[in-house]
C-alpha cells in the first residue's frame, strides 16, 4: 500500500509539473512527452467491438480518459465533458475512453454507459485491456496515476487521473489538461489545431 501510494504520488507530481510548464510556454510547437507502448484492448463498436491497438490508432489524433462505470466520484463528470468536446473539436479528432476496472466493465457494460452520454462509436471509443497492459499504458505511455483504492467501497474502488490526454498521428502524448480548469477545453482546442497542422505539414 506505502509503495502504491509514494508511485501515485510520484506520478501525478509528474504529470502536474508537465501540465505547468505545457500551461506557462504554451509553445508553437508542442513538446511530445511520452510515445505510448504497444498495446491490444477491445473497443465497442454499435453492435460488436473490434481490436484496438497503437498501431491501429496510428493516422489520428485522439483525446484519452480513463474512468470506470461503477464510479461515484469524477467519472460521470468526466464523462459529460468528454462528451462535450464531440461538438468542440474538429470533427477529425477522436475520443478514448479507457476503463480502469476492465474486470466488471465488459463491451457491454461499456455500450451502455456510451450511450448513456450520447456516444457516436464511430468517432468516441470505449476501451478495455487486461490489468498489466492498462497499468503500461497508464505509467509508461500518459504518465498518469491509477490505484486500487484498498478502502473504498464499489464506487471509489479505484483512484485515477481526472486529465485529459491528447495524442498525435505517430502516438506521442502532445499535452496533459486538467478538467478542473476551466480554461482546459481552450487549449485542447488549439494544441489539437496544432497537432492537426504538423500531420498535414
Amino acid at each position: 500500500m506505502k509503495k502504491s501510494a509514494v508511485i501515485l504520488t510520484g506520478l501525478a507530481l509528474l504529470a502536474f509539473a508537465a501540465w505547468k510548464v505545457h500551461e506557462a510556454r504554451h509553445p508553437k510547437i508542442l513538446e511530445k512527452f511520452s510515445r505510448l507502448p504497444a498495446f491490444e484492448a477491445v473497443s465497442v463498436t454499435p453492435n460488436s467491438t473490434q481490436k484496438m491497438t497503437r498501431e491501429n490508432m496510428a493516422g489520428k489524433v485522439w483525446v484519452a480518459d480513463f474512468i470506470f462505470t461503477s464510479c461515484g466520484g469524477p467519472c460521470p463528470v468526466l464523462s459529460q465533458r468528454m462528451s462535450e468536446l464531440k461538438d468542440y473539436l474538429p470533427e477529425n479528432v477522436h475520443l478514448v475512453t479507457f476503463t480502469v476496472d476492465p474486470e466488471r466493465d465488459t463491451p457491454d457494460v461499456l455500450r451502455r454507459y456510451g450511450e448513456k452520454y450520447g456516444a457516436d462509436f464511430t468517432r468516441w471509443t470505449f476501451a478495455r485491456t487486461d490489468k498489466t497492459q492498462l497499468y503500461r499504458l497508464v505509467f509508461e505511455g500518459f504518465r498518469m496515476e491509477v490505484a486500487r483504492n484498498p478502502g473504498g467501497d464499489d464506487s471509489a474502488r479505484f483512484l485515477h487521473s481526472t486529465r485529459f490526454a491528447l495524442v498525435d498521428k505517430s502516438g506521442y502524448v502532445r499535452g496533459f489538461y486538467d478538467t478542473d480548469r476551466s480554461s482546459y477545453r481552450k487549449f485542447l482546442k488549439e494544441d489539437a489545431l496544432r497537432v492537426l497542422q504538423e500531420a498535414q505539414s
